[in-house]
């Protein structure tokens, strides 16, 4: 059975203006440390990528729109050891854009964030991030999340308490069950912030979200 919730966080983005420099990946390299393994991806003028993750590959896949590449790093393989495979790809059927795919190794997590103009993916395996969760095969989550930040989530028959209680835990909110709730549940969204997660994933689960007072609880309608 395969569980799977992606929350990608961002941490400090500064737009940068990029003056006479094209928009695109600089460079990418690759940085082992004793717990974890960072792909630093370096970019010349600062625009977020679009995130998504194939649980079936572990593979997290970045789109950059309007991104010119160094041809040293188009088709060129990386790897490490919690990195099985990376490489960066221009996009055929969108020209101008590139694609960065990073495959993981199994009973590893990943986190997303950004500095500057960087985009840095960090590789651990579980227990290294110490996600406190019954969830398989985890939380991807920066190491300093921001309740702002958009949350791009991914479950398959995942236990729907535990996913509740740590998106509130994100959102910096406190959740009470109103009723019986689903043990398990499928959904795929994207949002804006955890508590925009937690709203759309009640109404994915025919579920009311109401807030009284300080306390959300959440429950049948």
């Amino acid at each position: 059975m395969f569980y799977l919730i992606v929350l990608l966080f961002a941490l400090s983005w500064r737009l940068v203006n990029a003056g006479s420099e094209s928009n695109g990946i600089a460079d990418l390299r690759i940085e082992e440390h004793a717990a974890d393994t960072e792909i630093i991806i370096s970019l010349n003028a600062a625009e977020r990528p679009a995130a998504s993750f194939s649980g079936d590959n572990w593979c997290l896949v970045l789109d950059f729109r309007n991104a010119q590449v160094n041809a040293n790093h188009v088709e060129k393989a990386y790897a490490s050891r919690d990195l099985r495979l990376g490489y960066i790809t221009v996009l055929k059927q969108k020209p101008g854009d590139a694609r960065v795919r990073l495959y993981i190794r199994p009973g590893c997590l990943a986190s997303l964030r950004y500095r500057d103009r960087d985009v840095i993916v960090r590789i651990a395996e579980k227990t290294a991030l110490s996600v406190q969760t019954s969830i398989e095969p985890g939380f991807l989550l920066s190491p300093a999340e921001e309740k702002y930040a958009p949350a791009v989530i991914s479950l398959h028959e995942a236990p729907l308490w535990p996913v509740i209680n740590e998106l509130a835990t994100l959102a910096g909110v406190e959740v009470e069950r109103s009723g019986s709730l689903p043990e398990k549940f499928s959904a795929e969204l994207q949002a804006a912030s955890p508590l925009e997660a937690l709203k759309e994933l009640a109404a994915k689960c025919d579920l009311e979200l109401l807030r009284r007072g300080q306390i959300w609880h959440i429950g049948p309608p």
